[in-house]
């Protein structure tokens, strides 16, 4: 019988289980990394990337679900949070601006922020933001969170955007804008396409397998 996702004992160290979508209870965890390939759970060791340095960003249209994912892996595996909204705030680079609902940021400002930020980690970290796709950042792996425009559009009136702001947005979408961004300036990063029109229990378990994979390749940061 195959034991369950969660509850692997792992030999020689006895008693030590693994945690779902994380890595092993021990002083060791940085060496031990598991993901599911073929519906079967692979547990590798890998001392080629320490589990306290990974930087995940995430970005996508508004709308898409990208504060969402990030929740998700905060409270399940365990990532330390950076939001582009609350560094804008915080350090004063954006204005806001009323009618369109959004902040108009100096992107250079951003990026030069968000680069001191990430030099401070301390643990393993996703990054969030929908601007994320303008700027290179020293990330290891990066989402891209897409969805369908009649979906998008339900979930950007529920914002109560202005219709020129949910055309402006379902554009972006149709024209796979933040893809092509993250293509040009996230070459040589893992990058992962992700529809969040699906059931999130098959989105979250992808993105775990697709996140434990990078690990165990030693992940890849410029």
């Amino acid at each position: 019988m195959q034991p369950p996702l969660g509850h692997w004992v792992l030999p020689p160290f006895s008693l030590l289980p693994v945690i779902q979508g994380g890595t092993v209870g021990t002083p060791w965890a940085a060496s031990f990394f598991f993901f599911m390939r073929d519906r079967k759970l692979i547990i590798m060791p890998s001392l080629r990337f320490p589990h306290s340095s990974f930087r995940l960003a995430i970005t996508g249209t508004p709308g898409t679900g990208k504060s969402q994912l990030a929740r998700f892996l905060n409270s399940k595996m365990g990532f330390g949070m950076i939001e582009e909204k609350a560094l804008i705030r915080k350090h004063g680079i954006g204005v806001w601006d009323s009618t369109q609902k959004e902040y108009e940021v100096d992107v250079s400002a951003l990026k030069k922020v968000l680069q001191r930020e990430i030099r401070n980690i301390t643990k393993q970290t996703v990054i969030v933001g929908h601007l994320l796709c303008e700027i290179r950042l020293p990330v290891n792996g990066i989402i891209i969170l897409t969805c369908s425009p009649t979906l998008l559009e339900k979930r950007l009136r529920k914002r109560n955007y202005s219709d020129l702001k949910i055309q402006e947005n379902l554009f972006c979408e149709e024209e796979k804008y933040c893809e092509k961004k993250v293509r040009a300036h996230y070459r040589g990063i893992p990058v992962r396409v992700t529809p969040t029109n699906r059931a999130k229990k098959v989105i979250c378990e992808e993105i775990i397998n697709w996140i434990q994979s990078i690990k165990f390749n030693g992940g890849n940061k410029k």
